[in-house]
């Protein structure tokens, strides 16, 4: 069930590829594209949690408990993650930074040793084989991606991506084990949470951007409110779900995060559809295949582990 919940939520991440590409090609700058998102999502995660009797009173008072690890881990879960995303869509198409994002699978494997610490937790060899499928993948796509835009511009692309795809389950998975441990809060007292830590960063980014680049345009606010209700709203609410409820087998949400992939389809199909975008390169779609299949054969392997997951130390706050 777990599964089917982080597809969907693959889906509705999907669109923030494709509609920040459409905010970058149509003028939108990236600071804006970034902050439009959480600055939307505060007050529309106040409703949600009053329909789905989240407690606000409750949500305070766990975030007060341990509120500067809320806070650090909040801004890279999502500021770091976010930031260096929107940037990389300023130099390329939503398909293939949503490629380029399935190395957050590799990158959320290899973190695993340093946020849980039990015997289980060890990177299983065989994972470097479909590590080596996922980044022989994107070597073939960012290599046609190099030829017709430059080496300098995907280097650029892909060290923002990376360092989103370290951010993410970074920040989660330690909010997430902290949670486990203290908070106890659903996915959306979770996401409310981490939302309204975050806010200082979005008010700072979007502060330097009316300085330096003026007030947004009326279609990438739109975009941007889009995005916030797709991405930000539903499909953050979806996963949280998901990988709350594997949350103590490491494997599992490896399996979960896996379904991350369904996003290279998804956002090549809703380009093409929203954008009229062309299907990309032969060499390209074998790349894309290539890291599809590295990420479904790392989501089965990670599946095959059944055995709950014991930590002798969980979390230091």
């Amino acid at each position: 069930m777990e599964v089917i919940i982080g597809v969907i939520s693959a889906f509705f991440f999907a669109f923030t590829f494709v509609l920040n590409e459409l905010m970058a090609t149509t003028g939108g700058h990236w600071m804006w594209s970034a902050s439009l998102r959480f600055l939307f999502m505060i007050p529309m995660m106040i409703p949600l949690m009053i329909f789905t009797k989240g407690s606000f009173s409750n949500t305070f008072q766990v975030i007060k408990k341990d509120f500067w690890y809320w806070f650090v881990y909040s801004q890279i879960g999502f500021g770091a993650f976010y930031i260096p995303l929107c940037f990389a869509s300023s130099f390329a198409p939503g398909w293939l930074v949503a490629s380029t994002w399935q190395l957050s699978i590799v990158c959320g494997t290899l973190l695993i040793p340093f946020i849980r610490e039990d015997e289980n937790q060890k990177i299983d060899p065989r994972d470097f084989i479909y590590f080596a499928i996922i980044l022989l993948g994107i070597f073939l796509i960012e290599s046609v991606s190099a030829k017709e835009t430059g080496l300098k511009t995907v280097v650029l692309g892909v060290g923002s991506i990376l360092i989103s795809c370290f951010a993410y389950p970074l920040g989660n998975r330690k909010i997430m084990l902290l949670n486990a441990r203290k908070g106890h809060l659903n996915s959306v007292e979770r996401t409310f949470a981490m939302t309204l830590l975050s806010l200082p960063t979005w008010i700072i980014l979007s502060v330097i951007a009316t300085f330096i680049y003026g007030l947004p345009k009326p279609p990438q606010i739109l975009s941007g409110f889009i995005v916030a209700l797709s991405s930000g709203i539903i499909a953050t609410t979806l996963f949280f779900k998901a990988t709350q409820m594997v949350s103590n087998n490491m494997r599992k949400l490896a399996s979960v995060e896996a379904t991350t992939s369904f996003e290279i389809i998804f956002s090549l199909l809703l380009g093409m559809v929203l954008l009229g975008n062309e299907l990309p390169s032969k060499l390209e779609m074998i790349g894309m295949a290539m890291v599809t299949l590295g990420v479904i054969l790392k989501s089965i392997a990670g599946g095959r582990s059944e055995k709950p997951l014991k930590s002798k130390t969980i979390i230091k706050s």
